[in-house]
């Protein structure tokens, strides 16, 4: 299977440096901005599916880069953001926002989702995937956090890396063989 996962487009929360998590925030002009340029960016690409995380931002940027394909946008409740839980809206220097994506440690905060759970929700809907369209090019629009459970996914060496100092820049395609 092939798989590509792009991450949203910018959003104020971005611009703050703020945890969005699960709060479900809407592109700002720059992140739209950079959709319609992703979707230039692919205009030579194509896709058999295209699963989309519920969120606005997601969802605003799979409207804009899929525009014109003919593929239904399917959302996935798998590709949702990490809550951050009572850290939503919060900037990294408010808790230890290193340690929370560091799998060895597995912190959990009120509310927040272990990173743990995080990633087996993401690698189990990745295991389905790979089962139901083994030859198709799958196209996935998301977030950083799932981004970094499937770069763990793909290769799980990365998964003792410092994966919090990692960010995967708006709208950023990442391109899989898995």
């Amino acid at each position: 299977m092939k798989l590509y996962a792009i991450r949203h487009g910018r959003t104020d929360w971005n611009v703050r440096k703020l945890m969005q998590g699960r709060t479900d925030i809407s592109l700002n002009r720059e992140g739209i901005e950079q959709a319609r340029q992703t979707k230039e960016a692919l205009k030579d690409y194509s896709f058999d599916r295209v699963f989309v995380s519920p969120l606005k931002r997601a969802m605003q940027t799979a409207e804009i880069v899929t525009a014109g394909l003919d593929l239904p946008l399917l959302p996935a409740e798998p590709l949702r953001e990490r809550s951050y839980g009572v850290y939503e809206g919060c900037g990294k220097e408010t808790f230890d926002y290193y340690g929370f994506w560091d799998y060895d440690l597995n912190l959990c905060y009120e509310d927040a989702e272990c990173i743990r759970d995080f990633f087996k929700r993401v690698w189990d809907f990745l295991d389905l995937l790979k089962e139901r369209f083994p030859e198709e090019r799958i196209l996935l629009i998301t977030h950083s956090g799932v981004i970094r459970a499937i770069e763990c996914y793909a290769d799980p060496s990365k998964i003792n890396d410092k994966l919090g100092y990692w960010l995967p820049k708006n709208c950023s395609v990442h391109e899989y063989t898995l």
